[in-house]
């Protein structure tokens, strides 16, 4: 009795079975598992990697003050931290256990879509090592937060946002391949017997994620194209809501306009339009290519800065306080604040024209104890201020008032915050990361009555006028860039 031998025609040749070897079974792998955990080690150097951004957190926290990184690095941090943990830890260390785990689970040979789980993971490190790139950017990373809320990451955000959104994107279709891949795992390829019913609590929380990653993901990415294309988000802005209607019966301001200082020679036709454009589109907020700034409704300049960055130059240009004496019970003397701009009785009329080829804010202040004119000038590197102010009457039930008329500067920018600014005759200049920022200021103001011009170095802020008596005050500044 003689045994029959087939052997197929495979005599001779090599069996190879298992998976490829090398670096091509990680690229071309479409093994649940190896995906699976190609997931959590990405997930677990992301991790690491947010968590040394944490660190630099909580060094520079450490204690008050400035201690190893600028505040616009720190804000930097913070913003790459939350987006690596959250869209570079938790979500692939759980899509990770969903790649292991469902198809065991239900009884499946591998996930549904083999090749897209291949390619929805390797979409990860591109869109991660885009995102850290931006640190390397001209005006450095994002520096928003990790939630992306406007106007901070349209009108003050660095250039490299452009790049921040396409990342969200590259994350985006990801996510949206894996869920449809978790979807059609689960409703095809169970096992038989395995019922939605008897399926295990793990499954079902996947499958529910899954649903919800599809119906969010393409709102974010939405929400991001329109960051991208609006640019200004001018709906964020306070300064980009219409005013409302003056009231019929309200009493015009009986207050003189301020003279304009000498702007710069007649610009072209084009410039005109597009200057009269941009009144048009922001009555209460300017942005040029080298700064931008808004005027609020008590007619004060906020967030003088570089156009596209965060942190702002001056914080508050124009701003008014009145102080009084009063004397105590013990003999001394107490110095009280007796109104500011909050006080329900200032009102402020913000008018936004183009003269002589520039942008011109005319802002005209009433209250019961003073009037307030000032005049912005917006030229090509520098902006020209023309302030009158004349006391009404300066005094209350306890006594005269002084009117304080100033400026409030930022130490964010500053190189040595600590550092005493420079004080010469007629200007004040303060060092940036990007070269001086110069304060400059008609010698001739200080001097006259109780008027002053102080520089505070502990609170970068620079008081420019404190005015009493009755006589009209008129001091005409500068801010020149860097």
């Amino acid at each position: 009795m003689s045994a029959v031998i087939d052997d197929h025609g495979h005599a001779g040749h090599d069996h190879h079975h298992g998976p490829a070897k090398g670096l091509s079974r990680w690229l071309l792998t479409t093994n649940h598992k190896d995906i699976g955990s190609m997931y959590l080690w990405f997930s677990f150097c992301a991790f690491l990697l947010g968590g040394s951004m944490a660190m630099v957190i909580r060094a520079e926290l450490f204690q008050p003050g400035l201690q190893i990184v600028q505040p616009e690095f720190f804000n930097q941090m913070t913003t790459m931290h939350g987006l690596i943990m959250v869209f570079g830890a938790v979500m692939p260390a759980f899509v990770g256990l969903a790649n292991w785990m469902i198809p065991l689970m239900i009884g499946a040979p591998d996930m549904a879509l083999p090749r897209m789980n291949n390619f929805s993971f390797w979409l990860l490190p591109a869109a991660f090592g885009l995102l850290v790139s931006t640190l390397f950017m001209e005006g450095g990373g994002p520096n928003f937060g990790w939630t992306f809320y406007a106007p901070l990451s349209t009108t003050y955000a660095p250039e490299s946002v452009t790049f921040f959104i396409f990342a969200i994107h590259l994350m985006g279709i990801s996510s949206i391949m894996g869920a449809i891949n978790v979807i059609a795992t689960i409703l095809n390829l169970r096992a038989p017997g395995m019922t939605l019913m008897k399926m295990p609590l793990f499954v079902w929380t996947w499958l529910i994620t899954a649903f919800l990653l599809i119906a969010v993901m393409p709102v974010l990415a939405g929400v991001a194209v329109v960051g991208l294309l609006v640019g200004g988000a001018l709906f964020f802005l306070k300064s980009g809501t219409p005013s409302p209607a003056p009231s019929p019966a309200a009493k015009p301001l009986a207050v003189p306009v301020a003279t304009v200082p000498a702007a710069p020679a007649i610009a072209s036709s084009v410039q005109l339009a597009l200057l009269e454009s941009e009144v048009k589109r922001d009555p209460s907020g300017f942005k040029g290519d080298r700064y931008q700034f808004s005027v609020s409704s008590k007619g004060v300049l906020t967030g003088f800065q570089e156009t596209g960055r965060t942190t702002p130059w001056i914080r508050n240009l124009g701003f008014m306080r009145l102080y009084g004496v009063t004397m105590q019970s013990d003999g001394r003397r107490a110095v009280r604040r007796a109104g500011d701009m909050n006080s329900p009785d200032y009102r402020a009329k913000v008018t936004k024209r183009v003269r002589d080829g520039a942008v011109v804010f005319d802002v005209v202040v009433a209250h019961p104890k003073f009037t307030l004119n000032q005049t912005f000038v917006c030229l090509p590197r520098s902006l020209k201020v023309e302030a009158r102010f004349k006391p009404v009457s300066l005094a209350d039930q306890s006594g005269p008032l002084d009117a304080v008329y100033g400026v409030h500067l930022e130490t964010a920018e500053f190189v040595s915050p600590n550092a005493r600014p420079l004080m010469r005759t007629g200007e004040v200049v303060y060092a940036t990361k990007q070269g001086s920022l110069i304060l400059r200021y008609d010698p001739s103001f200080t001097g006259a009555g109780s008027q002053a011009v102080v520089g505070d170095p502990a609170l970068t802020s620079f008081v420019l006028a404190v005015a009493g008596g009755t006589k009209e005050q008129v001091l005409n500044y500068e801010i020149i860039l860097p």
